[in-house]
């Protein structure tokens, strides 16, 4: 299957190209396999595969000489390969096999006490499907949850996987946000519960659902649709309120026993003042504290927070006051919830004026800000709100998360829930949505337009962490209709983000936007919108939707005189009519388009042109000329930092050389590819590759090949839950079993009768999405079709496929393994 276009890639890397990276990309721009530069270079193909795949990390001059001969390298090239050979290399880890998966966080601070209570939780969740810790906010929940999770990872072999539900204000991105921390694609054409149910049916995985109680109704409907479908998935989840799901088992979190508070207390009492000791003098004053506050660690933590500025005397006395007041009798009939409102109000108070102003300001951010959008939202210098920050950071209020780049800032989500209260209270929600609203249009716009100067590493880097408070402010100004106007220019800002992250989420956002559109609304935002569906129906190969909505966006910037709008429409315009067997005029928009780019100096947009020209060359039978612009797509993506590009051209040469008659070399580029997208973990694309590489070796008659490529396809189409790609690879299935000779009549029969259904279920898949076969599956079918009638009959043959097509999928898929 032909890799449609580069924005459909979403390989993030995240480091600089090795020499063996760029021995790869310089062989294939060369057009050479690896047997073919061995002999030019008088070396062995083994060497050269060594070298590639960076078991040789080192190489001598000599060999570097060799092998830039060999390539015919221009002196900056060669000089390139040479500095690459000379750059001190990372040694690579071993893979430990021991370990399953996870995405558990490193913990920060030291875990205190709660022996028992581990003991207790892990003896549940080994027994029962559903485990359920229940408490108030900051007794301990989510802690426990993830001590537990580490604890316990070698008994689930398909990982242990955290989804922090408490980002989202949308309930029914639940299932959703379980896909995203799983790593599964989502597809348009199936609800996103279905796409983890399917995912997880044969996975043995524990499923940390972290803070549900804000979402609890969706959180129930979701857990109670995977524990029918998947019998060894396990459930850990945290909330204020047991799920209700037939049987849970809700554990309730006790509050830490004495001796573990005041050792908690003790823990980071220290880490905020040095001096700070145990002793006979101040154990009594620590005591008290710990009693006062029923043991709750989170309320233990600010407490010991402000060590730094009252002695252990001075603080019960402030916990004495407070209490009194909101308590007013027996506090051992108040709710948690109400103590550790108690205890906000205490914190909060403390704070001076202006800290008060940036906690309850930091509210509106999900996912954590960084200091840059903090003091925007805030409208202040940078300076001083870092200055509030740190005293924020000091007294447990705030999370501070350095990494390489920058620090991002987070408030626990209790605590922003008790924020965002404060802002309503004193009516300041709306201006500071609207004020987070501009601060992410503005970068939104900013990192649209910086990312034809960025390398994709760098630019990523920005967007990533950005996600949560994009949504946010769409949700704010489209769904709440707080701006929207701001909204529609926001929707139409972040398609490039949509195209790596979410397209079909980015798609429905654009949607809404352009849903919104009256007669008011300024031309050149409907244009962005136009463009934007474009570009993200193109990513989920729907073509007739991709072409309509670029042809808009290019009429439109044609009348606003938006010279670069109509370059970056007429891509996915040209791009869309090609697939749509419209070759001659989608090449001739293309090359329009290319003229225009190349004369701007836009090197991005002309890498991503070259190669879309590429494709339809190869569309058109041209192989000649598609090999030549493959390979100026590669040099051009390599030198523009377009690395999401440059991967999927050794998968696209393959198929050129399938279609041109030479499965030998196709199934030697593909290896390249497929070498590349396990480098970088990109498990659909790596489906994509393997599936093509089934259909090669079939036309190979290397039948046993064939069959152990698939089906690792077929397993992973299953778990990214791509429906096209399963569709072609189970015809590439049906081609193994329909097409390789056997001697046992009985065993003849048989598979050509399972080659018939897997074909007919094929077929009612493919069109149930209106997708046709490309050239790789279109000659396999065509050498099928045939061969089945002859054995079985035209009357037959009809039957058996509409036997298949009746088919579920879990069953196609059983049916397919037998093969």
């Amino acid at each position: 299957m032909q890799n449609p276009s580069a924005w459909g890639t979403s390989v993030t890397q995240d480091r600089a190209a090795s020499f063996g990276e760029l021995l790869r990309d310089l062989r294939i721009a060369a057009g050479l396999s690896q047997e073919m530069l061995a002999e030019r270079a008088r070396m062995s193909a083994g060497g050269i595969s060594v070298l590639e795949r960076g078991i040789r990390r080192s190489p001598n001059r000599n060999t570097v000489a060799l092998l830039a001969d060999g390539l015919h390298l221009s002196a900056d090239a060669r000089q390139r390969l040479e500095a690459a050979a000379a750059r001190p290399q990372q040694p690579r880890r071993r893979k430990r096999t021991a370990a399953a998966p996870h995405n558990l966080p490193t913990p920060l601070t030291s875990f205190v006490g709660r022996i028992r209570e581990l003991g207790e939780i892990a003896r549940l969740v080994r027994g029962r499907r559903l485990v359920t810790l229940v408490g108030s906010g900051g007794v301990g929940k989510t802690r426990c949850a993830l001590q537990v999770a580490a604890n316990t990872t070698n008994s689930f072999v398909d990982g242990v996987w955290l989804v922090e539900l408490a980002p989202i204000a949308d309930a029914s991105l639940v299932a959703s946000t379980i896909a995203q921390a799983l790593g599964v694609s989502l597809s348009p054409n199936r609800p996103p519960l279905d796409t983890v149910v399917g995912y997880l049916k044969r996975k043995k995985v524990l499923l940390v659902l972290d803070n549900c109680e804000h979402v609890v109704d969706e959180t129930r409907n979701v857990a109670a649709a995977i524990l029918r479908a998947c019998s060894d998935v396990r459930i850990l989840a945290t909330s204020r309120e047991a799920l209700h799901v037939a049987g849970e088992d809700v554990y309730r979190m006790p509050s830490l026993e004495l001796v573990s508070a005041v050792t908690l207390f003790a823990d980071r009492a220290l880490s905020v003042e040095k001096r700070f000791a145990l002793s006979d003098e101040n154990r009594p004053h620590v005591d008290e504290i710990c009693r006062r506050l029923d043991g709750i660690p989170l309320a233990i933590e600010l407490a010991a927070a402000r060590m730094n500025v009252l002695s252990p005397p001075q603080l019960v006395q402030r916990l004495d006051e407070r209490f009194r007041v909101l308590t007013g009798g027996d506090r051992s009939a108040l709710a948690r919830h109400q103590t550790m409102r108690a205890l906000f109000d205490w914190s909060y108070d403390l704070l001076a004026d202006d800290e008060q102003r940036v906690f309850r300001a930091l509210s509106v951010f999900a996912g954590g800000c960084t200091l840059q959008s903090a003091a925007a939202v805030c409208g202040e210098d940078e300076l001083v709100i870092l200055e509030r920050l740190s005293s924020l950071v000091e007294k447990s209020l705030v999370q501070a998360e350095p990494s390489e780049s920058s620090t991002r800032y987070q408030l626990l989500e209790s605590m922003r829930q008790y924020g965002r209260e404060r802002l309503v209270e004193r009516g300041e929600d709306a201006i500071v949505a609207r004020a987070h609203l501009i601060v992410y249009l503005a970068l939104a716009e900013a990192l649209a337009e910086r990312w034809e100067t960025m390398p994709d590493r760098a630019w990523t880097a920005l967007v990533e962490p950005e996600l949560e408070n994009w949504r946010t402010a769409l949700g704010w100004a489209l769904e709440a209709r707080g701006d929207l106007a701001q909204g529609q220019r926001l929707a139409g800002a972040l398609w490039r983000m949509w195209v790596n992250f979410a397209p079909a989420e980015g798609r429905s956002w654009v949607r809404v936007g352009l849903q919104t559109v009256d007669a008011a609304t300024d031309e050149a935002v409907i244009a962005n919108l136009d463009l934007a569906e474009g570009y993200l129906d193109g990513v989920l190969n729907q073509w007739k939707a991709s072409y309509d909505g670029a042809e808009r966006a290019l009429a439109r910037y044609g009348r606003l005189g938006d010279v670069r709008g109509e370059i970056v429409a007429q891509r996915p315009a040209g791009l869309a009519l090609v697939f749509l067997g419209r070759i001659a005029e989608g090449d001739a928009l293309l090359q329009a388009a290319l003229r225009s780019a190349e004369a701007l100096g836009l090197q991005k947009m002309t890498a991503a042109i070259l190669e879309n020209l590429a494709t339809a060359r190869v569309f058109a039978g041209d192989f000649v000329e598609a090999r030549t612009l493959y390979s100026k797509a590669l040099a051009a993506a390599r030198a523009s930092g377009y690395d999401h590009l440059a991967v999927v051209i050794s998968p696209n040469l393959a198929e050129l050389e399938f279609a041109s008659g030479d499965a030998d070399a196709a199934l030697r580029f593909a290896s390249d590819g497929l070498d590349a997208y396990r480098t970088y973990h990109a498990p659909r694309a790596i489906a994509n590759c393997l599936s093509n590489m089934a259909a090669y070796a079939v036309a190979l008659e290397r039948y046993a090949e064939a069959r152990l490529m698939a089906r690792e396809a077929l397993t992973l189409s299953c778990d990214v839950q791509d429906e096209v790609q399963l569709a072609f690879t189970v015809q590439h299935i049906a081609a193994i079993a329909g097409l390789r000779p056997t001697l046992d009549a009985a065993r003849a029969h048989d598979d050509r009768t399972r080659t018939a259904r897997l074909l007919g279920y094929a077929n009612a898949c493919l069109a149930a999405l209106d997708v046709a076969r490309w050239y790789t599956e279109q000659q396999e079918y065509d050498k099928l079709l045939p061969a089945l009638r002859d054995a079985l009959g035209d009357d037959e043959l009809a039957k058996l496929m509409t036997e298949g097509s009746t088919w579920t999928e879990d069953h196609a898929i059983a049916q397919a393994m037998f093969v």
